[in-house]
């Protein structure tokens, strides 16, 4: 069974996150750095005049000071409802 449209755009943006987290050797979370390069690169019409670190710091529910990927779906998530 083949995969529908909106199911290809949430795992690409699940690579995403991995492509990025990985910046530092650990895919599994993104830092503040990889977040920001993240966002500039790939989202830089929605993020457009937000404040990162805020933004981040609102994501970060267990104040890791890192994203996890159910942490970026939030994220995304927020994203949608500003389209």
């Amino acid at each position: 069974m083949s995969r529908t449209a909106a199911e290809t755009h949430i795992k690409e943006l699940g690579k995403i996150f991995d492509i990025c987290a990985a910046k530092d050797g650990d895919s599994k979370t993104m830092n503040y750095n990889e977040f920001e390069e993240m966002i500039n690169t790939n989202f830089p019409n929605i993020a457009k005049g937000q404040n990162l670190k805020e933004m981040m710091a609102k994501l970060d529910k267990d104040c890791s000071g890192e994203l996890d990927k159910t942490e970026f779906g939030k994220c995304i998530g927020n994203f949608i409802a500003k389209c």
